[in-house]
């Protein structure tokens, strides 16, 4: 029972880590953004434009609200004993607002206070734990300042490190599998994270993920489902714990309200 409490307080710091939010991208000029914040960075790179016609793929710059029902499961195995499975169901609201210095997009759940991240035309990327940021990039997924067109490739690395808190450091792959009127974007890569906390507990996890998104004209998601494979390694309270888990999380698009 005790290696499980120490699993569990390590999945929770790895979902949770600190609230400082990872800042968007170095804005263009006409492109509206919020404030840098320092201990984090991140610099997208075109390695392939994709095929013709290509166009500059933007995220809106509107106030909205979208509303996603999130579906999570997940099981794995802690020093040979099975974790799991488990599965959550929740709702998340993703609200898109203009707080004057910039856009900022806050998610929320029924249960938690909002998380705000800046926001721009090119994505967001979002601060917490490994597992908290790993399934926000689903949301805006950062793009490319170039025009692309359909098998478009991209890559990016994304530090963050919130005062506090767990650095997670992802390193990322995309490609434009589809446009038009339903763009889709894959994204997937490694991912790594560790964490020291008082009293006498450490985490080091790492991992490997995918995700898909699908999102609609206007460049709201329809429909995310994002796979991990996170390996964690904790020491804590005279034990050591290897566990090696998965977990899949479908988002799909509701109306505002729907139960």
């Amino acid at each position: 029972m005790r290696t499980l409490s120490i699993v569990g307080l390590a999945l929770g710091l790895l979902a949770c880590g600190a609230s400082t939010p990872a800042p968007a991208p170095p804005p263009s000029p006409a492109s509206p953004a919020g404030p840098a914040e320092p201990g984090s960075d991140w610099l997208v790179t075109l390695d392939d434009p994709g095929a013709e016609p290509r166009a500059a793929v933007r995220y809106p710059m509107t106030e909205a609200v979208r509303e996603l029902r999130n579906t999570t499961s997940m099981s794995g195995e802690a020093d040979g004993e099975p974790i799991g499975p488990m599965e959550i169901v929740d709702l998340v609201r993703a609200r898109r607002v203009n707080q004057g210095v910039g856009w900022v997009m806050q998610l929320e759940t029924e249960e938690d206070a909002p998380d705000a991240s800046p926001l721009e035309p090119r994505g967001l990327a979002l601060g917490g734990g490994m597992l908290a940021s790993l399934g926000s990039l689903g949301f805006a997924v950062p793009v490319p300042d170039e025009p692309v067109g359909v098998g478009a490739r991209w890559s990016f690395e994304l530090k963050i490190r919130p005062e506090g808190g767990a650095e997670v450091v992802y390193a990322v792959r995309a490609t434009l599998l589809e446009a038009g009127a339903r763009p889709r974007v894959r994204a997937e890569g490694t991912v790594r994270s560790i964490v020291s906390r008082d009293p006498g507990i450490s985490v080091e996890g790492e991992g490997t993920f995918a995700i898909d998104v699908t999102y609609d004209e206007g460049m709201e998601v329809v429909h995310a489902l994002s796979r991990a494979r996170i390996r964690l390694h904790v020491e804590g309270d005279g034990e050591v714990v290897d566990t090696d888990f998965t977990t899949e999380t479908t988002s799909e698009a509701v109306e505002p309200g729907a139960p």
